[in-house]
C-alpha cells in the first residue's frame, strides 16, 4: 500500500528468531527527497556526524504517518538527494517503534547511484545493517574505518520484515510505528582527526557514537517542534 506521504540507532544485530510471514502481508512505500548540501551538525556533536532532514517527494512534508508492521511485511524505499552524501557510514532513519527497546530486523537490498549512473557497492570491507533498536531503518558501512568514503545521490532500497522483538527481545507478530520524520546519518571517520590505521566499526552503525547521536537530534527536533506548536 502506499500512503498519501508515500509510506525506508542503537542498532543491533542480535540472531533473528524466524516467523512465518502473514498471508496479508503489506507493501509500504516511502518516496523521499533531501539535500546533501543541507547537512546540518549540532551542538556539542563532533563534525565528522552531520545530518540530513528527507521529505515526501508529492506532499514537501516531512511528518509522516504512523501504521501497524508486521513481520513479512516489504518496505519499497527511494530516497534522492539534490546533492550527494559522501560517508565512511550512515544510518537512514525512517520512524519510530512505540518503545525504544524494541527491534526490527530486515533482509534488505540496495542499489547507489550518483549523478545518474550505477554506484556499485565497495566489493570488500563492506556491511549493512540487518537491525535497529526502536525505529525502522537502515544503513550501511566500512567495517574498518579508514580512509575510505562512499557517495550517493540516490538510493533504492527493497526490504522483507523478517522479525520483529520486543522490550524482553521476544519475537512477535507486529510493532506499532509512530508519525515521525525521515532523517540520515551521516558519519565521516576522516573528520575524527585520528590517525589514519583503520578502526574497527563492524556491521552496525548503532554503537552508542551514530546511534545515540542520531537519537539525541531526533528528540531535539521533536521538542523544538512541540515548543513552537
Amino acid at each position: 500500500m502506499k500512503f498519501g506521504l508515500h509510506v525506508t540507532a542503537a542498532c543491533g544485530l542480535a540472531g533473528l528468531i524466524a516467523l512465518s510471514a502473514p498471508a496479508t502481508a503489506a507493501t509500504f512505500d516511502y518516496d523521499l527527497v533531501g539535500d546533501g548540501a543541507a547537512a546540518y551538525t549540532l551542538p556539542g556533536v563532533p563534525p565528522a556526524w552531520t545530518f540530513v532532514d528527507l521529505t515526501d517527494t508529492t506532499t514537501g512534508v516531512s511528518d509522516l504517518p504512523g501504521y501497524r508492521l508486521t513481520t513479512g511485511d516489504k518496505i519499497h524505499l527511494t530516497v534522492t538527494l539534490a546533492h550527494p552524501i559522501t560517508f565512511t557510514g550512515f544510518q537512514l532513519w525512517l520512524q519510530n517503534t512505540s518503545s525504544a527497546n524494541s527491534s526490527v530486523y530486515v533482509d534488505p537490498t540496495s542499489q547507489y547511484f550518483l549523478n545518474g549512473a550505477a554506484e556499485p557497492e565497495p566489493s570488500s570491507n563492506w556491511g549493512y545493517t540487518s537491525g535497529t533498536s526502536g525505529s525502522l531503518g537502515f544503513g550501511a558501512t566500512y567495517v574498518l574505518w579508514g580512509s575510505d568514503t562512499f557517495s550517493f545521490d540516490k538510493l533504492i532500497l527493497d526490504a522483507t520484515i523478517t522479525d520483529l522483538t520486543d522490550d524482553s527481545n521476544q519475537s512477535v507478530p507486529y510493532l506499532d510505528l509512530q508519525d515521525g520524520w525521515a532523517s540520515i546519518t551521516v558519519f565521516d571517520a576522516n573528520k575524527l582527526g585520528v590517525a589514519t590505521t583503520p578502526v574497527p566499526g563492524s556491521l552496525i552503525l548503532g554503537l552508542t557514537s551514530i546511534g545515540g547521536l542520531a537519537f539525541a537530534a531526533r528528540r531535539k527536533r521533536k521538542l523544538a517542534r512541540e515548543d513552537a506548536a
